[in-house]
């Protein structure tokens, strides 16, 4: 998981609730324990994944990436939180390098429902989710 910050926290649950064995966050400031430093991706091996949850690369600094192409040839799927631009530059070199690729529209999307359930303590179902996300991108 790329960044410490409040994204990289609801993506570690879900990745905890997926049964991920072994978790490693990517951090500027902290390490030990988890905690590696962006330096320390390059020895990564055996991580089917990468989850990008830092700011970086949403606009309008859409030349930024956390990773090169050469570090994400280690893993098989991207998966970028960052929705503007749809496809950041993270995405595609993760694309570039073949890695299966997931954009942040889908978790915007997905939250956004979520909210509306507990907001209206109402049941919408995943299919809204993918039906709102295919028609926003299909717009965007």
């Amino acid at each position: 998981v790329l960044g410490d910050g409040g994204g990289s926290k609801s993506v570690i649950a879900v990745l905890k609730d997926m049964g991920a064995e072994v978790i490693k966050i990517a951090s500027r400031k902290q390490h030990g324990g988890p905690f590696i430093s962006y330096e320390e991706i390059n020895g990564l091996v055996g991580f089917a994944g990468v989850v990008h949850t830092s700011p970086l690369g949403l606009y309008p600094n859409i030349d930024e990436s956390r990773m090169g192409k050469k570090q994400l040839a280690n893993f098989k799927i991207a998966v970028d939180i960052v929705y503007n631009p749809l496809k950041t530059k993270f995405l595609g070199f993760a694309e570039e390098e073949g890695l299966k690729t997931v954009k942040g529209l889908y978790m915007l999307v997905a939250q956004a429902v979520k909210a509306q359930e507990i907001w209206n303590d109402r049941q919408f179902g995943d299919e809204i989710i993918d039906r709102i996300y295919k028609e926003v991108g299909a717009a965007l």
